[in-house]
């Protein structure tokens, strides 16, 4: 890819241009492209989804070159406590659901730093990871846990199964969201994986983000938003089965899909049937839906943007909690990134960087409590119940406002 970004004119899934436009947000800096230095200038690249009418994806077309992206990426998985217990129960669960033996061969795709592998690498697993960013490949590889720097394409599969045996495990959480060629990606894994072997993965669903105003998952990072339909239609063309799906709560609302090389008399499983039934009864296929989304987004922008504006004029200091890329989205659809003084965030690597774009420096949780602020607005709302209690014995006589999923102001 010779430019920073470009624009696909078909479905990533099934190739057809009957595509159209259902959500068009603000254009953003890349979101998680936090600096040390806030005079760097950043470009803007648009976040438009569109909805294909044949295949039913609903996609991001532009595209921004995944080295910008990924190779310096920082953010660690054992950074988050929540995801290092929801890593560990998965790994249980899939024990349970699947006999493995010891000698079974796993891989995990996007594995960072090696948080899901050493789950089953502590219980006696061989475990390998494929990881793009540099940094987190060699934390990986220092706890013992091989991992391969690169993303998934044909050299790399090659070069694996010149050292390795096929998988009996696959996993990629939170990956496949992001994968441009998404037909390349599954010939690989279905090259990957042995006879018997099962592919897992996670990603956010579209049905759980409309129903639940995650607007803020859409983003350049997420190129897809993905319902059962088109990941059905996807694998089939590359014998492969999706043979079950269950609902999680990650993410504002995820769904963890099962994948097998598929047999001759493979039919759809009744539990596929119902998700895709039950996607085409909620209308996540028409463009009514994504029109009414952004009519009941806009209006959270809009009472958000006023009271926030109003406060500002009152020369009330005005913070935001949360410093992710979604934080980042929120901000700049909004459009109250210009009013806030500082960020706070939990997340070590984000403090003292400055935010995309608008350069505003991020801060912990400690400095916050020697600052003197008049209204905090929790941008990380997903989390808002554990941040209220965290912030609530230094926000006496202070406003906090959560702008999703409904708009909430305490004063």
């Amino acid at each position: 890819m010779n430019k920073i970004i470009k624009k696909n004119k078909e479905c990533r899934i099934c190739f057809s241009r009957n595509l159209k436009k259902v959500l068009s947000y603000r254009s953003t800096p890349i979101g998680d492209e936090f600096l040390l230095n806030k005079y760097i200038k950043q470009p803007l690249y648009p976040i438009e989804l569109y909805l294909c009418f044949d295949c039913g994806l609903s996609q991001l077309l532009h595209v921004i070159d995944p080295k910008i992206l990924y190779s310096n990426y920082i953010y660690k998985t054992s950074d988050s406590p929540g995801l290092k217990k929801h890593f560990d129960k998965l790994s249980l669960h899939i024990l349970k659901k699947f006999s493995l033996k010891k000698e079974s061969n796993i891989l995990d795709i996007g594995s960072n730093d090696g948080v899901l592998l050493n789950a089953f690498k502590k219980r006696g697993f061989r475990v390998i990871g494929i990881e793009p960013a540099e940094k987190l490949v060699k934390i990986a590889n220092n706890l013992d846990i091989k991992t391969y720097k690169g993303f998934l394409n044909k050299e790399i599969v090659h070069k694996i199964l010149q050292k390795e045996k096929k998988f009996d495990l696959i996993f990629s959480n939170n990956v496949l969201a992001n994968v441009d060629n998404l037909n390349e990606w599954v010939s690989n894994i279905k090259v990957l994986l042995n006879d018997n072997g099962i592919y897992v993965f996670e990603t956010y669903y579209l049905l759980d983000l409309l129903k639940n105003s995650v607007f803020d998952f859409i983003y350049h990072e997420h190129l897809s938003s993905f319902s059962v339909k088109p990941l059905h239609y996807l694998f089939k063309k590359f014998g492969l089965d999706l043979f079950y799906v269950e609902n999680i709560p990650t993410k504002g609302g995820s769904i963890r899909c099962y994948v097998k090389h598929s047999k001759s008399n493979n039919k759809m499983s009744n539990n596929i049937n119902r998700f895709i039934n039950n996607e085409i009864m909620n209308g996540i296929y028409e463009k009514k839906i994504f029109k009414n989304f952004h009519n009941k987004i806009n209006k959270l922008k809009v009472s958000t943007n006023n009271k926030v504006k109003s406060l500002y004029k009152y020369n009330k200091k005005i913070i935001g909690y949360g410093a992710s890329i979604s934080c980042v989205t929120l901000m700049y659809h909004f459009q109250i990134h210009k009013y806030l003084d500082y960020l706070v965030d939990d997340n070590k690597t984000k403090i003292n960087t400055y935010s995309p774009g608008q350069k505003i420096k991020v801060i912990s949780f400690k400095d916050l409590l020697k600052k003197d602020f008049d209204v905090i607005i929790i941008l990380a709302w997903r989390f808002s119940d554990s941040i209220f209690n965290k912030i609530k014995n230094i926000c006496k006589k202070k406003i906090v406002i959560i702008p999703c999923p409904k708009f909430t102001i305490y004063e």
